[in-house]
This record gives structure tokens, sequence and C-alpha cells, in this order.
């Protein structure tokens, strides 16, 4: 894989998930591109450039998911770990899964984004609820945080088709390796 590739894929995607978040916004709810790009390398790339680039993303989707507002009201802040480390339970999941799906299908990326963001925040809530416990800073409720991810990984299912023919089309210029296994 490519790493100046992947470096501009993950800038152009985070300012298109930022950037049109407006755009995308449905009752509140915005589509995950980062997950769709965290799919779509883990179809593709060797097993440790997956798991890099996918802790890579989850530290940069914890920099900018939402800024978490402590027990004073003026306190925000930017917590990195919960999704870094779903993302990268994800990716081993990907590692798993890869080899009995169709790797050129868009509905197929579509499908394991659902499948795979469910694991992804899952775990990362589950942190999140834990670290709650300790220090009830975060205004925190486990149960809206999965209802609410619950319809994101649904909008970004959906996105996943569109956008992840899109990528498909630019997997020359990725330089991922043509004769790995399954679970290389």
């Amino acid at each position: 894989m490519r790493w100046s590739i992947f470096i501009l894929f993950t800038y152009i995607t985070l300012v298109m998930q930022d950037g049109l978040r407006v755009l995308f916004e449905l009752d509140g709810i915005t589509p995950s591109l980062v997950l769709v790009l965290a799919v779509y390398i883990g179809l593709r790339a060797p097993m440790v450039s997956l798991a890099w680039a996918w802790i890579l993303l989850g530290v940069l989707v914890d920099l900018t998911y939402k800024s978490w507002t402590g027990g004073d009201a003026d306190t925000t802040f930017a917590l990195i770990g919960p999704m870094a480390l779903g993302y990268l339970f994800g990716g081993f999941g990907v590692v798993q899964i890869r080899g009995m799906v169709f790797k050129d299908s868009p509905l197929a990326l579509g499908v394991l984004v659902f499948i795979l963001g469910i694991v992804v925040h899952l775990v990362a809530v589950l942190l999140l609820s834990i670290r709650n416990l300790s220090d009830p800073m975060l205004q925190w409720s486990a149960s809206h945080e999965l209802v609410a991810r619950f319809f994101e990984l649904l909008y970004s299912a959906v996105i996943a088709v569109p956008f992840g023919y899109l990528l498909f089309r630019s997997t020359p210029i990725w330089g991922f390796e043509k004769n790995q296994g399954s679970r290389h």
C-alpha cells in the first residue's frame, strides 16, 4: 500500500465528511465516510498496513467525531482512544471476513461497513461507558449513543455503495500487493 495515497485519500475523506456535513445531514445523523474508506482499505491491504491504517483512522475519528462536554459546561475536549481501539477491533474483523466476500463489489462494501461498524461502535461505546463509571465527567447515555450510532451505520452503509464505487475505480493507484493471500 502506498502511504502517500492513503494520506491523500484520508485527507479528502475527512474534508468531505466534515465540510459536507450539512449537505449529508439527515435528522442530525451524518454518515461516516472514514469508516467506508477503512473498510475499503481492509479489503485489500496487507495485514500490517491494515492495522496501522485502521488505528490512524480511528485516532482521526476520535479527534473529529465530537467534542465531549465535561461536568463544567465550558469544558469540551477530544478523547483519543475509544474509536482508535474500536477501529483496531474492526480491522481484525475485516481480516477474518475479507476472504469470504467479493472484494470488487460496492454492495459488499456497504454490507461490511454496517457489520464492521457495529464492532467499531460497540467497542467505543463500551470503553466510553467504562470510563464514565470511574470518572463521570462525560455527559453520556450509552443507550442514546447506541441508537444514534446504529442509524449512523445504516446511513453509512447506504452511502458506501456510491462512495465505494469511486474507491474501487482508484484501486490501481493504491499499490496493493497483487499476490497476497486472504489473510496477509
